[in-house]
């Protein structure tokens, strides 16, 4: 039985020393064996191109290297958007690095084309800012691919482009219909870099600078090329909100706001508020005119006032109605809207509600319109002449009544319903122009007459407005009309009809 036992002690112990023996560990340094294969360094003009090879995408974008190829001929393709696909065969050897570069510019068929064309044709065209010396119809040729801006001009149409994309081996269209300039050009938001702000006054000066004065922004020049705009933050203006733009004497700029008057001579503001001491009545100033002097007159809503010997003189009233006016006919009766002086150095100003004041150098006479049942309450809000003709025009409120849109005084005699076109139709603006056309902007478009009746609209049904809305118009040294919309301003080249 001992001896039994001897000999499995005896097995056990020798199968512990035959795993101990396997399990031992070398303590000398592995051997790492050597690499095979070769290298390929590709690069491609342009660059940027993906890297294939047999058929594979290897996720790498020249310039690279390949690394550890197997020795063998491999087939690879370079994909670089918009070229044709580049296809070559490389011999890749033991311990050899290859360098490819690969110009695709240099291979015609990568070039391509761009056929140009325009409504109407023989337009320049003008590549990448580059005038090409072709017009339309006419085709680009040897082109790398690429975005390139096509822009076409021609005379009496507006220039307009289109940024187009070329690719490898094909011919690319560029196909532009120009707007026709031939008697209107548009500046609004997509046409130009006209600031995006409502215009309601516009004025020229004798440079045919444009002026424009807008709701909330504050006065802006347009000097033909360059759009420059005046506020209360860069400016000596004293308010962006803009009533009424007139020119003065000595080319000055006046400029009517509801924080009182300015005048700007190009480079020096003066400011006229309530608060100079100089006996302005109010700040807020509806408009400007200017006597036989040149002395600057304003309409407020606190009466009238004349500027002379650096101080203001003011013209209040108290006026006397008829006994068939309502009681409240007397309020407001110095709030003034408009003020003109014709030819004669005849003041013409009118009240809100309360009729004209009239002015003829020794004497005020003021008439009315009286409110019975044959005849309308009239708002007045502009007065402007033309010659020995006063023309008014009148702010719409049908439930007051209010429907006359235009008026005048023509030979002793008011006439308030004569202009049946103007019925509910608000009056913006009364331009005169050579001193006898009357221009009138509406709520409904924009009006042209020497002699009533005869006259012409101009509208979203005839013209490029986008809006029946025209608040104002001036007219430039060329004859050319200017108009101010709600939605941008246009140039009506009249003298080319």
């Amino acid at each position: 039985m001992r001896k039994k036992t001897k000999n499995i002690l005896l097995l056990f112990i020798s199968i512990v020393l035959i795993i101990a023996c396997e399990k031992e560990v070398s303590r000398s340094n592995p051997v790492t064996p050597k690499p095979t294969g070769g290298t390929l360094f590709i690069s491609s003009t342009p660059s940027g191109a993906k890297i294939y090879l047999d058929g594979k995408n290897t996720g790498l974008i020249t310039p690279d290297s390949l690394t550890w190829l197997e020795v063998k001929k491999y087939d690879v393709i370079l994909k670089k958007e918009l070229y044709l696909d580049t296809t070559f065969q490389v011999d890749v050897k033991e311990n050899l690095r290859r360098k490819i570069d690969i110009n695709f510019n240099l291979n015609p068929n990568m070039w391509g084309s761009i056929t140009c064309q325009t409504t109407p044709d023989q337009a320049r065209v003008i590549l990448n800012g580059k005038d090409t010396g072709k017009r339309t119809s006419t085709t680009i040729d040897s082109l790398l691919p690429g975005k390139y801006i096509v822009k076409y001009i021609a005379e009496n149409a507006r220039a307009d482009s289109s940024v187009i994309t070329v690719f490898s081996g094909t011919n690319s269209l560029a196909i532009k219909v120009l707007v026709d300039t031939t008697y209107w050009v548009d500046f609004i938001q997509h046409t130009s870099n006209i600031p995006n702000y409502t215009y309601r006054k516009i004025i020229i000066d004798k440079n045919d600078n444009i002026w424009l004065g807008s709701l909330q922004n504050g006065l802006t020049k347009f000097d033909g090329n360059t759009w420059t705009n005046f506020n209360v933050e860069n400016s000596g203006l004293i308010n962006n909100s803009i009533t009424e733009l007139k020119l003065g004497p000595k080319k000055n700029l006046w400029i009517c706001t509801q924080s009182g008057l300015c005048k700007y001579n190009g480079t020096i503001w003066k400011n006229y508020t309530t608060s100079d001491g100089s006996g302005l009545p109010s700040n807020l100033i509806n408009d400007v005119a200017f006597d036989i002097g040149g002395n600057p007159i304003v309409a407020t809503d606190k009466g009238l006032a004349k500027y002379i010997n650096n101080s203001w003189k003011v013209f209040k009233f108290k006026l006397v109605f008829p006994s068939s006016f309502p009681k409240n006919y007397g309020s407001n009766q110095n709030y003034f809207t408009s003020i003109d002086v014709d030819e004669s150095g005849n003041w013409w100003a009118t009240r809100l509600r309360n009729g004209v004041a009239y002015w003829n150098g020794n004497k005020w006479y003021n008439f009315f319109t009286y409110p019975d049942e044959n005849d309308n309450n009239i708002y007045y809000s502009i007065v402007r002449h033309a010659g020995n003709e006063i023309w008014f025009g009148h702010r719409i409120d049908p439930l007051n009544d209010a429907i006359v849109g235009l008026s005048s005084y023509i030979n002793n005699k008011f006439s308030k319903f004569l202009y049946r076109e103007f019925f509910y139709v608000n009056i913006n603006s009364i331009r005169i122009k050579n001193n006898i056309e009357k221009w009138i902007s509406t709520s409904e478009g924009l009006f042209s007459f020497i002699n009533y009746p005869d006259m012409q609209k101009y509208s979203r049904a005839n013209t490029p407005f986008i809006t029946n809305e025209i608040q104002d118009v001036g007219f430039d040294s060329k004859g050319n009309v200017w108009v101010a919309t709600s939605n941008g301003i246009y140039k009506y080249k009249i003298g080319q009809e």
